[in-house]
């Protein structure tokens, strides 16, 4: 049994014992912000969820209890250490995420997904144009005193996960998205559901001036789960 599999397996059996979830869905993910290729000496920095949490939409609930595994098997170090030895390989895991859904009748199903680099490579270049667009348009609202523009999705704490338009001048302003800009919302959604992202939890894009110009890792970070 792989570590992963050994994961999944505690998280079932942690699940299946709680027998008043305060939600049905629970959600683990674990992903790498930066990757070393060096095949001799290969690395990555990661981050991640601290447990399996329930999710109440995008929002966190409250950590999964007695999820038995021993300190040097804890979700967060198998991870990390699986991300790192594999980060020379285009084909290793650059993002892992464990989701379950519990049925009406009390059963848990789901598992594991993971994201290779090289699914991720092809994902952010295939909309490149589209990150610029919809970099331009918010770019086009800082204007006047205002600061800067955020377009935020699945916010921790929202029970409406979005998109809303957060503009910050002297008094911040959080507001529905104007249709231009929800339209580019929708087809960047559109893109990620071709393209074999199953679940969108998160989006931030910021400009901080007219001429910022955004990409992922900068003014664009999305969480998501295949």
């Amino acid at each position: 049994m792989s570590a992963l599999d050994e994961l999944d397996r505690a998280f079932r059996e942690a699940l299946a014992r709680d027998s008043d979830p305060p939600t049905h869905l629970a959600l683990y993910w674990h992903e790498a912000v930066a990757m070393k290729r060096d095949a001799a000496a290969p690395g990555a920095q990661t981050r991640g969820s601290n447990a399996l949490y329930y999710m109440d939409g995008t929002s966190t609930e409250h950590e999964v209890p007695n999820v038995e595994l021993p300190v040097d098997r804890l979700p967060d170090k198998v991870c990390q250490a699986l991300i790192q030895r594999e980060a020379a390989s285009w084909e290793g895991p650059r993002s892992i995420h464990f989701r379950y859904e519990r049925a009406d009748d009390g059963a848990w199903s789901g598992g594991y997904t993971i994201e290779t680099s090289s699914q991720y490579r092809e994902l952010v270049q295939g909309r490149a144009d589209l990150d610029r667009r919809l970099g331009a348009a918010l770019a086009a609202l800082v204007i006047g005193d205002v600061e800067r523009v955020s377009l935020l999705y699945g916010v921790d704490g929202w029970k409406d996960p979005g998109p809303k338009l957060k503009v910050k001048r002297a008094k911040p302003q959080l507001v529905d998205p104007d249709p231009a800009i929800a339209a580019l919302w929708a087809e960047l959604v559109a893109y990620m559901r071709e393209h074999g992202v199953k679940h969108l939890y998160y989006a931030d894009l910021t400009v901080y001036d007219a001429t910022t110009v955004i990409r992922e890792g900068r003014g664009i970070q999305l969480l998501y789960g295949r």
